[in-house]
């Protein structure tokens, strides 16, 4: 495997642990919830990075929904 392949399949899942860290580091919550935080960012960063064009089409319609609703508020 080459180090492009590795980043490949492996980049969503870095930057999701490297952005849990910095929550942990600045954040100061508590063992058990860091290490719970950065597997669920390590796995929300693999999803996304697998999955782009589902979870584009999935963000777009439901940021198009709270919009609509906020139009309708202003009303």
């Amino acid at each position: 495997m080459t180090f492009k392949e590795f980043l490949d399949k492996y980049l969503g899942m870095i930057i999701g642990a490297i952005v849990a860290l910095l929550v942990i580091i600045f954040g100061g919550v508590y063992v058990v919830e860091c290490v719970a935080l950065i597997v669920l960012c390590a796995w929300l960063g693999s999803y996304v990075q697998k999955n782009k064009s589902s979870v584009r089409t999935k963000l777009k319609g439901a940021i198009d929904q709270v919009l609509r609703d906020d139009e309708d508020d202003d009303e």
